[in-house]
């Protein structure tokens, strides 16, 4: 029937789209920062490099890294994978565990730009955070929005960790975790504001500082996110005047094919009529006539 014919087109139209293929994006950060012990109004907002652990003198340094996984991943998307990728480029300290928490409260990255390499922090500028301040009002100090504690505000549990190496152990790491899926899930489907996380290293003991390249440095930031995006089945676009016609159309063919149909003769009905010998019914008529 013709009407089955075009919805059985419109069905395998519908299946040949298939499952949506997987893929993968690399994002950079949209903003970074460390926060300095106990530094209330020093920052390294555009500074080149990140630093997280303790110093020799027993002070502690928390970098800050978000990115906007909104911009390049489709909303409705199946974060499968993520990967953060930092550089190390300095340390005096061996083999350190160092750890991603996910921020709580929103934080900001100033201008200011600490010298040399940059352990010690430069003057912060507005909208840096600092080890007391989420944004910095440099205007009136005071009234900056603080953190919950000193020191940031974030998840107790790690959403990952992973083992930075010592003096001759430079170059990448990778932190990539189940945690890490579910923050970044969070993150793209709105059910978490996304404040990034907070690089906290080894804070028991001193000399455990790691240094990473920032978005402004050399080897920048990487996430790379594997996604399967939610599968989108575009209806075909028709005019009013398609519309109608196609409508039209179908119910048509459906009249045609739901019509009654004149039942057709038998096989023996057609070779009697081609070999010109009567039906049977005929012959019987016949010979009642006494013809």
């Amino acid at each position: 029937m013709r009407w089955y014919r075009l919805l059985w087109a419109a069905v395998v139209a519908v299946l040949a789209a298939g499952p949506a293929l997987a893929d993968v994006v690399s994002i950079n950060p949209s903003r970074d920062n460390t926060i300095y012990e106990p530094e209330s109004e020093k920052s390294n907002g555009a500074g080149t490099r990140l630093f997280s652990g303790r110093t020799n003198a027993g002070l502690m340094r928390r970098a800050l890294i978000a990115f906007d996984v909104a911009g390049p991943i489709s909303a409705g998307s199946t974060i499968d994978a993520v990967t953060l990728r930092l550089n190390l480029s300095r340390t005096r300290a061996g083999p350190e565990t160092v750890s991603l928490h996910r921020a709580t409260l929103d934080w900001g990255e100033g201008t200011s730009l600490a010298s040399g390499q940059e352990g010690a922090p430069d003057s912060a500028t507005g909208d840096d955070a600092t080890w007391e301040y989420r944004f910095y009002d440099e205007n009136n100090p005071s009234s900056s929005p603080a953190w919950n504690s000193l020191g940031g505000t974030y998840g107790a549990s790690a959403s990952a960790a992973t083992i930075v190496g010592d003096q001759y152990q430079y170059g990448f790491y990778d932190w990539s975790s189940s945690g890490m899926v579910d923050d970044v899930q969070a993150w793209l489907d709105g059910t978490e504001p996304n404040y990034g996380w907070f690089v906290i290293g080894n804070e028991s003991g001193t000399q455990t500082t790691k240094r990473f390249d920032s978005r402004e440095g050399g080897n920048p930031p990487e996430l790379v996110v594997h996604f399967t995006p939610a599968l989108v089945v575009p209806a075909p676009a028709l005019s009013p005047g398609g519309l109608a016609g196609l409508i039209t159309m179908l119910l048509s063919s459906a009249a045609l094919a739901l019509r009654p149909r004149r039942a057709s003769p038998s096989k023996r009905a057609l070779r009697q009529r081609r070999s010109g010998t009567p039906a049977r019914g005929a012959r019987c008529a016949a010979d009642r006539s006494g013809a």
